[in-house]
């Protein structure tokens, strides 16, 4: 009788055991998948630098944001 209680204990912490381990590599494998399609993004930092250093003389100008990344990119009028 324990025997066999010992044999089951040893088999669920041997599922326990892999299961964790298949958990943290498919989670490693989904971060590297988010952080590779991060870096490949395109960075528009400057554009929102140059957004945030224009002033009016009555104080901050309104300006359409998408505009503004559209011509750092080139495309815009």
């Amino acid at each position: 009788m324990t025997n066999d209680i010992y044999w089951q204990t040893q088999a669920d912490m041997h599922h326990l055991w892999y299961g964790h381990q298949a958990v943290m590599r498919m989670w490693s494998l989904l971060m590297a998948a988010v952080y590779d399609k991060v870096l490949e993004q395109k960075d528009f930092s400057s554009a929102v630098a140059a957004i945030m250093s224009v002033k009016a003389p009555g104080g901050l100008q309104k300006i359409s944001i998408k505009n503004t990344v559209l011509e750092q990119v080139g495309k815009g009028k």
